[in-house]
């Protein structure tokens, strides 16, 4: 047996899970989302504030 099969024998899957580069990744995004929302929910609610008002007058 080779030296580079007996390596991949020992192996045990893909190594130990660690997720903290997903879980930064995910904090991010989140982030990212919030602000978006916090900038463009204040405009399109200028927009669609008279629609409803409209309909529901």
């Amino acid at each position: 047996m080779s030296k580079r099969a007996a390596s991949k024998r020992m192996q045990r899957g893909w190594g130990a899970p660690d997720f903290t580069g997903m879980f930064a990744g995910l904090m991010l995004l989140g982030v990212a989302a919030g602000v978006a929302m916090a900038l463009v929910l204040p405009w399109l609610w200028s927009w669609i504030k008279p629609i409803i008002h409209g309909w529901t007058a």
